[in-house]
């Protein structure tokens, strides 16, 4: 997790940090989760625009439409979110 105030490059930092493979964080404000920021959002709103990581705050260029499913949620209603908004997962 990451605070929306924080730079886009400790979101980077931080995805990079000890060899974890991470590909996107959980952006918070205080205590209330508010987006989600990815290395996606970065090439697209940071490097494809010019724009310096270290200036611009993660709640820039965060997406803010964040997906998730319930504990209560069966397996195949997991699957049908992840299919009809396209989400796809890489191991």
């Amino acid at each position: 997790m990451i605070e929306a105030s924080a730079s886009v490059f400790d979101a980077i930092k931080l995805m990079a940090h000890k060899q974890i493979q991470i590909g996107a964080l959980v952006v918070t404000s205080g205590e209330h989760t508010t987006g989600i920021v990815t290395e996606r959002d970065y090439a697209r709103k940071i490097v494809l625009h010019d724009r310096l990581s270290k200036e611009t705050p993660v709640g820039d260029v965060m997406s803010r439409a964040v997906r998730y499913v319930r504990l209560n949620q069966t397996t195949d209603e997991c699957m049908t979110l992840m299919t009809e908004n396209r989400i796809v997962i890489f191991r």
